[in-house]
């Protein structure tokens, strides 16, 4: 049965998890990783995280609508995996983005700690320019980073 993605972003669950909460860069565990720069759809409606195909030719993942889980900053977000379309992408994102105030421009890094139990460990990099550069550019007139 189709859940609306309302239906599904309430039915997701946080707890927190035994991982202390680290902001700080933290070196990956040399295992399948994705990344990607949040974009208007991923932090706002419809809230779709796909998963980049070039990850899963790597390290494909089942055709199948399965649960997941997400770590990071010490809590857990239960999401579902929806491999069973074109787009394979996580339901229950919605959640993830309010309680981590993620923004456009944002970075993630997705590791994949458990591809049985579809497990994913999640490091986040913080795109916000310093407040000092912020307010040097404009559209018409760039910064430019040498």
């Amino acid at each position: 049965m189709e859940h609306s993605l309302s239906t599904q972003e309430s039915d997701n669950n946080v707890r927190n998890t035994e991982e202390p909460s680290v902001n700080e860069i933290i070196p990956l565990l040399g295992i399948p990783y994705f990344t990607t720069i949040m974009a208007k759809s991923q932090v706002e409606p419809p809230h779709q995280l796909v998963i980049p195909n070039s990850f899963l030719k790597d390290k494909p993942l089942p055709h199948a609508i399965l649960p997941a889980i997400v770590t990071c900053r010490g809590k857990t977000w239960d999401m579902t995996y929806h491999g069973n379309r074109p787009l394979r992408r996580f339901y229950g994102w919605k959640k993830f983005v309010e309680e981590n105030d993620l923004r456009i421009g944002d970075g993630c890094i997705f590791e994949l700690v458990d591809d049985k139990e579809l497990k994913f460990k999640v490091q986040i990099l913080d795109g916000q320019l310093p407040e000092m550069f912020s307010k040097l550019g404009s559209a018409q007139k760039p910064i430019n980073i040498d």
